[in-house]
């Protein structure tokens, strides 16, 4: 997946309607349908898994990611670039 790297936490509806949230080393059951967390697991493997093969495990419905602040002004007049996003 690209940005994988970038993602710190995801959640995802597995096959048999299951929902987890995920992140490195903790895996949560959560209700579909309130978000509580049902329990806990400590470990890696799905985190990993979607990391490296992330649609084989199940539909990603969340991702949470790490941001960088860009070099420089950091601040860009994007109406330069209307051509860019016109459909």
């Amino acid at each position: 997946m690209v940005g994988a790297s970038n993602v710190v936490q995801y959640t995802v509806v597995i096959w048999d309607g299951r929902a987890f949230r995920v992140r490195k080393g903790v895996t949560e059951e959560i209700d579909p349908q309130t978000g509580i967390v049902i329990r806990n697991h400590e470990t890696d493997d799905l985190f990993f898994g979607l990391q490296l093969d992330g649609p084989s495990f199940g539909v990603v419905t969340e991702f949470l990611y790490k941001v960088y602040e860009t070099p420089g002004k950091g601040k860009y007049d994007l109406n330069k670039y209307d051509n860019i996003f016109s459909t």
